[in-house]
């Protein structure tokens, strides 16, 4: 606020954005947490259906690394499939439980939470799905959690700067 020029009508925008973009953080935040323990209760499930060793301790170990977007899931999914062949001796068996961890961070991890991302912030899917690949290259894993957040204010942003409103517009739904 202390940069802001002295009008007390630039300051009370300034004050607006930025309360919208502490409501937009924590919606964000409250549904990474809830699409992680999804993920993570969907593998315990499908683990426990295969009789695959310690579902549970998989479940929750999806549920953490799955904040890492793509590269935790990686990361279980080949843990599982290793797991799973050295308890059931069989390629098939193996490749059947590595499925359930990846399936269930392709369909809610990434199709469903990519959805409701953009919905909560009223962004186009494939603006989000993009933001995710520029920034995941750009900044690794980092990138990947903080895409959202960053492309979600600056959509925040631009549309309250008259000149950048209509970049606004293409972002949105």
């Amino acid at each position: 606020m202390q940069v802001m020029e002295p009008s007390l009508a630039a300051r009370k925008k300034a004050l607006q954005i930025l309360r919208q973009i502490h409501l937009l953080s924590q919606r964000y935040f409250a549904l990474v947490l809830a699409m992680n323990i999804l993920v993570g209760l969907v593998t315990s499930a499908g683990l426990y259906l295969l009789d695959v060793r310690h579902p549970v301790f998989w479940g929750m170990t999806m549920a953490i690394v799955h904040t890492i977007p793509y590269l935790g899931a990686a990361a279980v999914t080949a843990a599982v499939g290793l797991i799973a062949f050295l308890q059931f001796g069989s390629l098939g068996q193996a490749l059947l439980a590595a499925a359930v961890p990846l399936g269930a961070s392709m369909l809610i991890g990434i199709g469903l939470q990519t959805v409701l991302m953009g919905r909560a912030a009223r962004m186009n899917a494939v603006v989000v799905f993009v933001a995710l690949l520029f920034f995941g290259m750009v900044w690794g894993a980092w990138g990947l959690l903080l895409a959202f957040p960053i492309m979600a204010t600056l959509k925040m942003v631009f549309g309250e700067i008259e000149h950048l409103k209509p970049v606004a517009l293409l972002m949105g739904n």
